[in-house]
């Protein structure tokens, strides 16, 4: 007789568009089926704004709730029923709202709590801080997605730094290597969409157009390496609440034909493809998928040094880490720019065995293992699942 499936609900803010959540429905594909059986929530519904809600694999049921605050009665009751509905054995969930939720209701509902931390949340209030530290008691596990995010975490919130297990993030190596081997035609189109040249070389970013991700340290770099650099553009792929200043900004500096801004692309594995090199200019970051799907296409990585780039990075070997001001992301751009074609070869292979660490399977059996060692804690099994 096999043994019952485990049963887990993931719960998060939203299924927006964002690292936080794409990087979820991978994980929800890769999910051995015949061990695990798997449910999402969602505590916030923008119907407005593009979501991921039509690639969540399809045997995964997934609850959409519409929480207006702290005291919508109505939303905490179709909480409860929702996670009486799934019966999670494990329920795992992301951000400070959902981690807060599942754990203020373990006690009604008795399931095993893993939660997850993304990110430096630096911008938390004091009490936030409090009521972390107070729910952690409650907490059967966390996984945070880099060393620094665990530190930080720990320290902020004063729970104990061995109560973290660090989980990287993962990329589909398997879709990303099946891509570029035929990537070619792809590369053409999106170069002529933008009028760029065969002999033009392209420095990409991609990222939301948001405070965090510091766009501004990205332009003032990039003026000032192109110039002794002139067959290189900047492309950014991404949308946000600082598209509007950055454009004048950029349309002020005379630099449009420069500085390409591509707003939401779902195509971005052209342009990792197409591109030369990645640049990251993040004021924080928890741990950067985006720099790892780069290494896997074979990229230099140049970045400033924020959480998961000292271990996704080694100095000179498959990119440059680069001090937060612009002359120095200018003189990283142009030690990239400046390698033979031997030492770029060199580089490059370099950058896809540093990848191989991150493969989205091989991350996924981490959380396998992780969720059940949480069920086994105290002699505490599954509970029985009716065959489907």
């Amino acid at each position: 007789m096999s043994a019952p499936r485990v049963r887990v609900t993931f719960v998060l803010p939203s299924l927006l568009i964002g690292g936080i959540e794409r990087h979820l429905i991978k994980m929800l594909a890769l999910f051995d089926r015949a061990r695990f059986s798997l449910a999402v929530i969602t505590l916030f519904d923008y119907p407005e704004r593009q979501n991921l809600y039509s690639e969540v694999p399809r045997d995964v049921r997934v609850e959409r709730l519409a929480f207006r605050g702290f005291w919508d009665a109505r939303s905490w009751t179709r909480l409860c029923r929702a996670l009486n509905d799934t019966s999670p054995d494990v329920v795992v969930s992301s951000m400070f709202s959902a981690n807060a939720a599942v754990r203020l209701l373990k006690p009604v509902l008795a399931y095993r709590v893993v939660t997850r931390e993304h990110n430096l949340y630096d911008d938390k209030k004091w009490y936030h801080c409090l009521l972390d530290h107070a729910f952690s008691y409650l907490s059967d596990g966390a996984v945070a997605v880099s060393r620094m995010v665990a530190d930080y975490a720990s320290a902020q919130a004063r729970i104990p730094r061995r109560k973290f297990t660090v989980i990287h993030n993962g990329v589909d190596l398997d879709r990303i290597r099946e891509f570029a081997a035929s990537s070619g035609p792809e590369v053409a189109r999106v170069r002529s969409e933008l009028g760029i040249g065969p002999d033009r070389k392209i420095v990409l970013n991609v990222a939301r157009l948001k405070p965090q991700k510091n766009h501004d340290l990205l332009i003032d770099g990039f003026d000032l390496f192109w110039k002794s650099h002139p067959e290189y553009i900047l492309v950014v792929a991404g949308d946000g609440v600082e598209r509007p200043r950055l454009d004048a900004s950029i349309a002020q500096r005379g630099l449009g034909d420069r500085v390409r801004m591509l707003g939401f692309r779902k195509d971005v594995y052209s342009w990792f493809a197409a591109a030369d090199m990645f640049a990251l200019t993040s004021r924080r970051e928890g741990f950067p998928n985006v720099g790892v799907e780069a290494l896997a296409f074979g990229l230099p990585f140049v970045s400033t040094l924020v959480s998961g780039v000292d271990e996704i990075i080694e100095d000179g070997r498959n990119g440059y880490i680069t001090a937060a001001d612009p002359e120095a992301l200018a003189a990283a751009l142009g030690r990239v720019a400046a390698l033979t074609a031997a030492d770029r070869a060199k580089l490059s292979v370099a950058c896809q065995e540093t990848a191989r660490r991150f493969d989205m399977p091989r991350i996924v059996r981490k959380y396998e293992d992780f969720i059940l060692r949480c069920c086994r804690r105290g002699d505490l099994s599954p509970s029985p699942v009716a065959a489907s």
